[in-house]
Formats: C-alpha cells, structure tokens, sequence
C-alpha cells in the first residue's frame, strides 16, 4: 500500500505540472486515464478485459492503451496485474487467508501463474514472501 502511495503521489505531481504546461487534450487523456484506474481499483478482483476498460471510459481499446501509456507509461493490463499482486502481498502479510483464497480474490485464475507473476515482482514465492 505505500507504494501504492507513492505512485499516487508521484501520479498527482506529474498531473499538476502537466496541468500547468499542458492543454486541454493532455487534461482529457489525464481524465480518462483516471476513470479507467477507478475501474480497476473498484474491480480488480473481477475478470476485467481490455473491452471493459474501454466501455468504462467510453473510448476505443487502441485509445485506452494509448492514454494509458501516454500518461501512466505501462499498458492498463500490466498496471491491473502489478495492482492485483500488491493486493495480494499486503493480503499474505496482515491475514490468514490460504494462498488460494487470496489469489482469486485478488483475481488470478491458477496458483501457478499467480505463484510466477508474484516471484517476478517479490523475487520469492507467495509462502516464503508471508513467512518473512
């Protein structure tokens, strides 16, 4: 979560200095960007698809990617993917949920791409990561 944070916090200063420097294109990019991170947040846990994404913000799938890397600088699935690993961290650390049980409410399909996609990011397994 304070990464989480800290993203955040980075997100608003680079959009107060865009806002300064940038015109109104930048801020409508800036104001889908943040409707679709809303999406995410609210709904990690739900199978959620590049169509999804677009009919929340009301664009094109090829305008949600563009606004996404134009402003955030990661595709909207990788961001959902690291944002649902996050969750499921702050999850093994501070619950006794089963490693099952918190990979699917934090959205993953199987253990074992949840167990491959947690390594790349923690370096460790889910269980070394709580054990710690």
């Amino acid at each position: 979560r304070n990464e989480l944070s800290d993203f955040f916090a980075v997100l608003s200063h680079v959009n107060q200095i865009n806002s300064l420097t940038a015109g109104p294109a930048n801020l409508l990019l800036e104001d889908r960007v943040q409707v679709i991170l809303n999406y995410i947040h609210a709904n990690y846990s739900d199978n959620i698809t590049l169509d999804d994404l677009a009919a929340t913000a009301n664009v094109s799938k090829s305008e949600v990617l563009r606004c996404f890397k134009s402003i955030i600088n990661i595709s909207p699935i990788k961001y959902l993917k690291n944002f649902r690993l996050q969750n499921a961290a702050y999850m093994l650390k501070n619950s006794t949920y089963s490693i099952q049980t918190i990979y699917e409410l934090c959205g993953f399909d199987s253990n074992s791409y949840f167990s491959k996609s947690f390594k790349e990011i923690y370096h460790c397994s889910p269980r070394e990561y709580r054990e710690q």
